[in-house]
């Protein structure tokens, strides 16, 4: 998986999981806060019943002080005249028990929480009574003559009304929690898709693909900022690319006639020479060679690159090609002891350059025989996968890790299996520069050991 995948998961896996942590740890606390919003709002009903109770039979005391039952029922009969409330209840009793003032149902009910006391043993006592649809909260008052003085209100309408200002409350705060969700669900999942698009790009560039470029918009926020200065360093990265290509070509370009002259003067001297001095010049001259192959690797696989080489694309029989290449190598897998085998299906052809290809397979087979374990078969393979041709060269040698793939194209890289082998480092990056002029690319399969080196050709 690439890093720009790897941290979109990890932004997509953290913003989820903080998103779902903040909506459950918001409906728990909205939750709790109307449980104990409805319980202070009973309490505050309570406490607020309790001092009108208690104001209520204050102002008996002082107007009647309860004394007789008639003159106390009159005093309420007014005042219910003149401030009428229906949740506030007031009956008065006789000594005998008989209701003078008030419900008779609702002295039943006062009466069976608090039963009747006798004139000469009652005192003032609270009352709470709840039942179907009522909860009375009252005091019972004794009256000197006998009689009994209840003040009560139900304050069941009050809670069943106050009792909806948490919930109101608490669905105001759900439906603003879910809109803030959407809000940032959506929030988040635009700019998740602004960094799969530049984690595409560089996955893109990454592959190969050089003109991948950040798309741009007119929001000109922080991601459009980003984009536009991640697209400078990759226009930037290839600009001095290009400058290394074009200096690199062209340095090995004029020091191709130097060399030659070179080396022919060493020639010259060493046919004169004679003992020792021969064979070091000699030796010298076989140097100079091995760099004037190198100067000419370093400007065919810039050739290739740019396109500028001589090619000539034409229909190919990849059966003849792959077969032509296992003629040419098998007497060095005779050497190492190992056969070359060929495999491709019936009537495999494809569109390229015949002699490039040649030698771009014939590089990934002298990678195979200087690599792979002597005795141990090397396979040619071609196979259409959809819209491409997979021409594959494959070993039983170590292989290139996937890590250390990308570094292995590079020129003139050699990894660490390579030290000691004969090479410039210039063998992938020539297979890669040739599959690329075909509209394709280099890829592996296999970590080792046994190992598959592809060449994807493009229709």
């Amino acid at each position: 998986m690439s890093s720009g995948n790897r941290l979109h998961d990890l932004l997509r896996t953290t913003s989820s999981r903080q998103t779902l942590i903040f909506a459950f740890a918001f409906l728990l606390v909205t939750l709790v806060a109307i449980g104990v919003g409805r319980q202070l709002v009973e309490d505050l009903v309570l406490s607020h019943v309790t001092d009108l109770i208690l104001k209520d039979v204050g102002t008996q005391s002082r107007s009647t002080r309860l004394e007789r039952t008639d003159q106390v029922a009159k005093a309420l009969e007014l005042r219910e005249y003149y401030d009428p409330r229906p949740e506030r209840h007031s009956t008065v009793v006789d000594p005998d028990g008989k209701v003078v003032l008030g419900s008779a149902e609702l002295f039943r009910l006062m009466s069976g929480a608090i039963p009747l006391c006798a004139p000469d043993l009652c005192v003032p006592a609270s009352i709470a009574v709840e039942d179907e649809g009522v909860y009375i909260l009252g005091m019972r008052m004794p009256l000197a003559d006998g009689g009994q003085y209840f003040s009560a209100y139900d304050i069941h309408p009050m809670l069943r009304r106050l009792r909806m200002i948490p919930s109101f409350v608490g669905m105001g705060v759900l439906t603003v929690l879910l809109v803030a969700v959407l809000i940032s669900v959506r929030f988040g999942l635009i700019n998740l898709r602004r960094v799969d698009a530049i984690s595409d790009v560089l996955e893109r560039y990454a592959g190969g693909q050089r003109d991948a470029r950040v798309p741009q918009n007119a929001r000109r926020d922080e991601f459009d900022r980003l984009g536009r200065e991640l697209n400078q360093t990759l226009d930037r990265v290839n600009l001095l690319v290009e400058e290394v290509k074009s200096t690199s070509g062209h340095i090995a370009h004029e020091l191709r006639t130097p060399m030659t002259r070179l080396q022919s003067r060493l020639i010259e001297i060493a046919e004169s020479a004679q003992g020792h001095i021969r064979t070091e010049v000699l030796l010298a001259v076989e140097e100079v060679s091995h760099m004037h192959g190198l100067t000419r690797s370093i400007m065919r696989v810039g050739e290739i690159e740019t396109g500028r080489c001589r090619h000539e694309f034409v229909d190919l029989d990849v059966g003849a090609l792959l077969q032509d290449i296992a003629d040419y190598y098998q007497p060095f897998a005779e050497v190492r002891q190992c056969r070359i085998d060929v495999s491709v299906e019936e009537d495999c052809r494809l569109t390229g350059d015949r002699d490039l290809l040649f030698q771009a397979l014939a590089n990934l087979v002298d990678n195979a025989l200087k690599y792979a374990p002597e005795g141990m078969p090397i396979h040619l393979g071609a196979e259409q996968r959809g819209q491409w041709m997979e021409l594959m060269v494959s070993d039983h040698g170590p292989g290139i890790p996937a890590e250390l793939w990308a570094v292995a194209q590079q020129r003139f890289r050699r990894l660490e299996n390579a030290r000691g082998k004969p090479g410039e480092g210039l063998g992938l990056p020539l297979v890669k520069a040739i599959a690329e002029l075909h509209r394709g690319s280099l890829d592996r399969l296999g970590d080792g050991p046994g190992f598959t080196v592809i060449i994807r050709i493009g229709d």
